[in-house]
């Protein structure tokens, strides 16, 4: 039951209770048939003043009626602004989760970024050691360029001056056998036949020269000299070598003009030897 309608039984008990006073009144006057027309004005004047007050009572009603609505009016309003900021918040929850989302991706983006400022980074550093390179590589084609016209020229020089040669290098003892295996102190004939692929006779010096490949030091050194071979003819000079220690050695073995300027007039040969 809401308010306005217990006000108006409030309002009914109280008119129902002044109506049944009055009557009462007038029917206890008509019983003991007495008429006293200055009760009968206090009466009526107490009827109107309840009437008054009944007046009054009912207008506060009213006006308490109509603030009742105005509250109630109110109270909507308030419930319909709370919603509506309800709305708002969900709406405001919803912006912030939005933000944070893309803040995170933002986040994502500048790790990227910075992965990628530090790709840059190492790729110029790249290039500009590929730039090095291209450069070193330019100075090494300009000096390959360089050895091959000096090599070209050798060549040239070579082919000029190579008249002899030179086959196999042998290692044989002093009876021309060969030797297999070489001892310390024992005497080895170093050997190589030497022919002429020119046209004439050529002097040449047989130079032999032995290496310790540990470190490349020369250890023996010998030459066979003025030695000459008829055209299309060969010959197999020798030097004697008796190895001092043990170890891995190079031989090699080449024609030269002569020891003063040691123009060679054969390509070399080389072998190596081990002394255990």
């Amino acid at each position: 039951m809401n308010r306005p309608t217990v006000m108006f039984l409030i309002l009914g008990l109280i008119v129902g209770g002044v109506g049944g006073y009055g009557i009462a009144q007038l029917s206890t006057l008509g019983q003991v048939d007495t008429t006293d027309d200055e009760m009968l004005g206090e009466a009526l004047a107490e009827l109107s003043s309840l009437q008054a007050q009944m007046d009054e009572t009912l207008q506060s009603l009213g006006e308490a009626q109509d603030e009742v609505s105005g509250l109630e009016r109110e109270v909507t309003t308030l419930q319909d602004q709370m919603n509506e900021q309800e709305t708002q918040v969900a709406r405001l929850q919803g912006v912030e989760e939005s933000r944070d989302q893309a803040l995170l991706k933002l986040s994502e983006k500048d790790e990227m970024i910075s992965e990628l400022q530090m790709r840059v980074g190492d790729l110029d550093e790249l290039v500009s050691d590929l730039d090095l390179v291209k450069a070193d590589l330019l100075v090494a084609e300009e000096n390959v360029q360089n050895l091959e016209e000096e090599l070209s020229g050798l060549l040239e020089f070579l082919e000029g001056s190579i008249r002899i040669e030179l086959g196999e290098i042998e290692l044989v003892n002093s009876f021309g056998n060969p030797l297999n295996n070489l001892q310390i102190g024992s005497l080895v004939i170093i050997q190589s036949t030497a022919t002429n692929i020119v046209e004439g006779t050529v002097a040449f010096t047989f130079l032999v020269r032995v290496f310790d490949t540990a470190d490349e030091s020369l250890v023996f050194e010998q030459s066979f000299i003025n030695l000459q071979v008829n055209e299309a003819d060969f010959l197999t000079p020798g030097v004697s070598w008796s190895p001092g220690s043990t170890g891995t050695f190079r031989i090699e073995v080449s024609c030269v003009d002569n020891l003063s300027n040691l123009l060679p007039v054969s390509f070399p040969r080389n072998t190596e030897v081990v002394l255990n």
